[in-house]
């Protein structure tokens, strides 16, 4: 059998900060959000979705694109009266770097 290899290539795109702030206001409103609620715990997704898009399914989408850009993570929490789980929001380091740099 041969074995195949392969390596990642990084294309930067330089672009000034406002218009990356123009063009992702909606990503950096959810990160902001989050980082007022990171201390270690995060922020549930319904209150997130809530409190910045007052839209779940908006929110959805900026969540699952903050998250596979890698600015934040999410983690499963059991709720322990209710008996269901639910999924908590935290900025990854990436996602502070990004808030310290555009602030």
């Amino acid at each position: 059998m041969a074995t195949v290899s392969t390596t990642a290539t990084m294309v930067t795109i330089p672009v000034n900060p406002e218009t990356f702030v123009n063009v992702n206001s909606n990503l950096l409103s959810l990160l902001k959000e989050i980082n007022k609620f990171n201390f270690g715990k995060g922020i549930p997704t319904s209150e997130l979705c809530d409190k910045v898009f007052n839209s779940r399914r908006k929110g959805m989408r900026i969540i699952e694109e903050a998250e596979h850009s890698g600015y934040i993570y999410r983690y499963d929490i059991k709720s322990k009266d209710k008996g269901y789980h639910y999924k908590m929001n935290v900025l990854s380091p990436a996602g502070k770097k990004l808030l310290s740099k555009l602030e």
